[in-house]
């Protein structure tokens, strides 16, 4: 559905294709990044379209023992919102980086 604010909302037949459309980003249509956003009663103020983005954090040679869930969790929570802890970093398969992702507040520091 074309909305005001040059936003559209869509309906995705399954919770796989709602995690990759969130969360597998950020994607680019025609040089123009798509902002992907789960709905929230109210979201289309133009504040809130705004000043919220959800953005991957790569945090590279972070040593394997921090590299759990308990402290990615942590630091996702002090960066914004944590949401999602790329699944290859969860299983301990890549010992070069950690990855996650968190909803950000552009207004707050």
């Amino acid at each position: 559905i074309d909305l005001p604010m040059d936003s559209y909302l869509i309906q995705l037949e399954s919770i796989e294709d709602y995690k990759h459309a969130v969360f597998e980003g950020p994607w680019k249509i025609a040089d123009h990044y798509l902002l992907v956003q789960k709905w929230r009663l109210g979201c289309f103020m133009e504040a809130d379209l705004e000043n919220r983005v959800v953005v991957r954090v790569c945090m590279p040679n972070l040593p394997i023992e921090l590299s759990n869930e308990e402290f990615l969790t942590r630091v996702g929570n002090i960066v914004g919102v944590m949401l999602k802890i790329d699944s290859v970093t969860s299983l301990h398969l890549s010992g070069k980086f950690a990855c996650f992702c968190v909803e950000l507040d552009l207004e707050k520091p």
